[in-house]
């Protein structure tokens, strides 16, 4: 218990030794409330639920992430080709209102600015649904983080009271079960007592010789 005052300094390097099973009369209870959320709160630090969790999303963050930017590099490729095949294209309609090309060689320089510009556009929206996944990814995390704070949050409240009302406890039993001297000294019976024996309202029992 001498160990508690420290639980406001940091929590998370507390260590513990509750020892045996202790009989502790009046104090059983709220030693035993105190042992219980002290166990629990070191359970769920260790148990690395949350950081194993956040560990396996940031994991696939970074791998989004990457491949987003070679889609992004892609995309930029594909849209200097397009501006290209583009022109070309421009260029075949007037040569073809020129009558300087058949209808055929027209067709299938728009076919292929079809095919470019399809192509551009599928990467711009597989950009779109990349980032759109890593902001699910930061917002799981976030989440994550979030959660893990508050059930810290929960046992380090719980611990707190069940050490206050530990130490209310102890206060309480000291004023019930202890004398105390203000000054020191060697301690000595007025006259014999048996064990169990009755004592008056205001008897002197004991006389402290200062040493």
């Amino acid at each position: 218990v001498n160990q508690l005052p420290v639980l406001s300094d940091n929590i998370d390097a507390l260590h513990l030794d509750f020892g045996k099973s202790m009989r502790l009369g009046d104090l059983q209870n709220h030693f035993t409330l105190l042992k219980e959320n002290y166990l629990n709160y070191t359970f769920f630090l260790q148990d690395n639920y949350y950081s194993g969790k956040i560990a396996t999303i940031r994991k696939q963050y970074n791998h989004y992430k990457t491949l987003t930017e070679k889609l992004v590099a892609q995309k930029d490729l594909l849209a200097n080709d397009l501006a290209l095949v583009e022109k070309r294209y421009n260029n075949d309609k007037q040569l073809f209102k020129q009558a300087v090309i058949a209808e055929f060689d027209l067709s299938r320089s728009e076919a292929e600015y079809i095919q470019k510009k399809y192509a551009f556009k599928s990467a711009e929206i597989s950009v779109v649904n990349n980032e759109i996944q890593l902001d699910e990814y930061q917002k799981n995390i976030m989440d994550l983080e979030q959660q893990f704070l508050d059930r810290k949050r929960q046992y380090v409240v719980s611990l707190q009271e069940s050490y206050k009302q530990m130490m209310a406890s102890i206060d309480n039993w000291e004023q019930h079960y202890i004398l105390k001297s203000s000054i020191d000294g060697m301690v000595s019976y007025s006259k014999p007592y048996a064990n169990g024996q009755f004592v008056a309202m205001n008897e002197d029992i004991l006389t402290v010789v200062p040493t």
